[in-house]
């Protein structure tokens, strides 16, 4: 029989590039933070929520064998919910997200979400959204869903969309590194959605969570290394970049008026 020690040595190693990931964040949000809180903010709330998804879904692992219902649905429902949030955040980690008198309906989604799935609490609802049946003899518990199930997964692909319409935003505007930037970390994450919805038939391959924390890495990184091209007290670009601009453009006629 496993002792508290095997199960967390086991989600330790299940888990090892997860937390490495998860520490260089951390360590680097929390470094930069007076650079952008903003940013720094959401980028521990999604480290957060990545964690506690690889928890529900470690946990589930264990007590869906044992029969234990309620404790299963609850990690269940925490991972249909939290799931979502973590593209939410990293939308948020945007500025431009912020555009237009309509940008609180960004988040209604999340609340219908969230409504949706602690509805699967009660009792007949399975067959609509999701829940649990026990065996007689095994006592092992087997998932039951209804079409309401994908809803955290519709979302999902929502949001992702709408990071490719920030992408094409920001490069509309001649801001080609950043729009690329969103572009790949939001092809990324698709990919990942892509292979554990419909390659994922054992449930054994969690690449999502791994990759929500490559893509976030990635664009705090970029926009991080963006503001320092900026002078903070004018808010326009700096004697580096300056420098830069001409190294690259040596080649091309220049006049200054």
């Amino acid at each position: 029989m496993n002792t508290v020690g095997d199960y967390i040595g086991n989600f330790l190693i299940s888990n090892f590039v997860l937390l490495c990931l998860s520490i260089v964040m951390i360590f680097n949000a929390v470094f930069l933070y007076h650079s952008n809180k903003r940013v720094s903010i959401y980028s521990i709330i999604i480290t957060s929520c990545c964690i506690l998804l690889a928890i529900s879904g470690f946990v589930q692992g264990i007590t869906k064998p044992q029969g234990l219902l309620y404790t299963t649905l609850t990690f269940a429902i925490i991972g249909y919910i939290v799931r979502p949030l973590c593209l939410y955040f990293f939308i948020l980690m945007n500025k431009n997200a912020y555009r237009g008198k309509l940008s609180f309906l960004i988040a209604l989604p999340i609340v219908i979400n969230a409504i949706i799935f602690l509805c699967a609490y009660i009792p007949g609802s399975k067959d609509i959204i999701f829940g649990f049946s026990k065996s007689d003899v095994t006592g092992e518990l087997s998932f039951a869903g209804g079409p309401l199930r994908f809803t955290s997964h519709i979302i999902s692909i929502g949001y992702l969309l709408y990071l490719l319409y920030l992408s094409i935003f920001t490069l509309r505007f001649k801001h080609i590194i950043h729009g690329i930037t969103i572009l790949v970390c939001a092809a990324f994450v698709t990919i990942a959605v892509v292979i554990e919805t419909f390659f994922n038939g054992n449930g054994d391959i969690d690449l999502l969570n791994p990759t929500i924390m490559v893509s976030t890495i990635t664009y705090f990184l970029f926009l991080y290394k963006e503001s320092m091209q900026v002078d903070t007290l004018t808010n326009i670009f700096n004697r580096e970049t300056y420098y830069r601009d001409v190294a690259r453009m040596n080649k091309t006629a220049i006049g200054i008026i």
